[in-house]
């Protein structure tokens, strides 16, 4: 179980700030982003370059000595954080220590430059896989993590931190996104990994119900978030849920039911979270329930354009039509 606090350094030791502006009530001027090189930073600068609407975009190196004073220069309003690293295949302490340092980097440069807004992903993993769960879990549900998974670890620990500047400073406008695991044509990740193959194993005796959210979700989130203020944690997941045998059957692929301890072997690609714990983390997601609920940020953002199965589909077609072109 993850612990309440983080338990690395202190979070809530004092940070120098200057006066924080007004929220601007239009979409801001500027906008910082981290990870411009990401699928989402990639997509969202692609995005905005096609309107002349846009605001003027910072590309952010949390390299940088002194991250606060080009916030200032370059009057940045708005900054969201996408360096994070996606699901892996194969868990990096160093990766994921830089993860916290970073975060931990870019809360204090927002502190002390007073930015005005902040966007930060995180994941529905970090409520944890576990019987006891509800069926549906709202955003103030404690965050339980998965014990053999650093990647998630890390994940509720920044969060934890990005609370403890959100109760410092709360004239800043802070948004978490949860979401859940992203499908579509173009995204990929260890999880898309895992199900692209047609040959998928799964925990025997285990069936248990999944949700998906589509790319285009999850951007038109991030967009929605940091050009107008949307305080809060958010589950960003897609409608509706099936079983894992009911997504394979629909994809027309194998379920191979597998001994846990299996798993590993059987598997054509690494497990998520492969390691030091041989995918044990990534297991418990296939065994036990941690749905999430997705009214709040339906209520806040609008409906999804797509649904769990369609998420779903959109990466079964798109690779199945890369497949057939990469044969002919």
């Amino acid at each position: 179980m993850v612990s309440d606090r983080p338990t690395t350094s202190d979070p809530s030791r004092p940070i120098t700030t200057f006066r924080f502006g007004e929220l601007p009530l239009s979409p801001p001027c500027c906008v910082a982003i981290t990870g411009v090189d990401t699928f989402f930073g990639r997509r969202l600068v692609e995005r905005w370059s096609r309107t002349d609407s846009a605001p003027r975009i910072v590309h952010c190196d949390l390299g940088q000595t002194d991250l606060s004073e080009r916030f200032r220069e370059e009057r940045v309003e708005s900054v969201v954080h996408l360096s994070l690293q996606d699901v892996p295949g194969v868990e990096s302490e160093r990766g994921l220590a830089s993860d916290l340092s970073s975060t931990q980097a870019l809360l204090d440069a927002c502190a002390k430059a007073g930015i005005g807004r902040l966007v930060i992903p995180s994941s529905t993993m970090c409520y944890g896989p576990r019987l006891e769960n509800p069926q549906h879990m709202r955003e103030d549900a404690r965050l339980y993590g998965q014990p053999d998974t650093r990647w998630v670890s890390t994940r509720v620990q920044i969060e934890q931190r990005v609370a403890t500047f959100r109760d410092q400073f709360p004239q800043c406008d802070v948004t978490v996104l949860r979401h859940c695991w992203v499908m579509g044509p173009a995204y990929l990740d260890a999880i898309v990994r895992y199900f692209e193959a047609d040959w998928v194993p799964t925990v025997l005796g285990h069936d248990p119900l999944l949700q998906f959210v589509h790319e285009d979700d999850v951007l038109d989130t991030l967009e929605a978030a940091a050009l107008r203020p949307h305080p809060g944690t958010f589950n960003v997941v897609g409608d509706g849920v099936l079983p894992l045998s009911g997504y394979l059957r629909l994809a027309g692929k194998w379920n191979v039911p597998t001994p846990e301890r299996l798993l590993s072997f059987v598997s054509d690609a690494p497990l998520p979270f492969s390691g030091a714990h041989s995918g044990r983390g990534f297991c418990d997601y296939l065994k036990y329930i941690w749905l999430a609920s997705g009214e709040r940020a339906e209520n806040e953002f609008g409906p999804r354009t797509y649904s769990s199965q369609e998420a779903w589909l959109s990466m079964v077609g798109a690779r199945r039509l890369r497949d057939y072109q990469a044969r002919n």
